[in-house]
């Protein structure tokens, strides 16, 4: 995931006899999917033809999703409250995606793995 915040300084000035200055700090998030460069430009490929969208795992791709004017319907799975939330908050303005949080007891920033508690564990280590 890449992700680009520009900071911008500016200076504001009121009237003559009076000098303001202030900074104002704007987020500009940008991210792409945690992909090789070859599996993204086909991915954007079937992207700019796609008008609904569905996955597993929220992140780059969901961001690449929802700032294509084609695709009129989007819905995000995670298993991350943590990155759930933040990603909600980082396309916060974006109506046409519907963010679902499943609880599988993850850990937070490890990638949907099923935590020990969610039986995923315990039914592997019975085979």
């Amino acid at each position: 995931m890449t992700m680009i915040l520009k900071f911008f300084h500016f200076k504001i000035y009121t009237p003559s006899w009076r000098k303001t200055e202030a900074c104002i700090i704007i987020y500009i998030y940008y991210m792409e999917p945690f992909m090789k460069k070859q599996d993204i430009i086909l991915f954007d490929k079937y992207l700019d033809n796609a008008t609904n969208y569905l996955e597993y795992g929220s992140g780059g791709s969901t961001y690449q999703a929802a700032i294509r004017n084609n695709i009129v319907n989007i819905i995000s799975v995670e298993s991350d409250l943590e990155w759930h939330n933040k990603l909600k908050s980082m396309i916060q303005h974006k109506t046409h995606i519907d963010f679902k949080y499943i609880n599988m007891k993850t850990l937070s920033n490890n990638w949907g793995y099923p935590g020990t508690d969610s039986g995923a564990i315990r039914s592997r280590r019975r085979r």
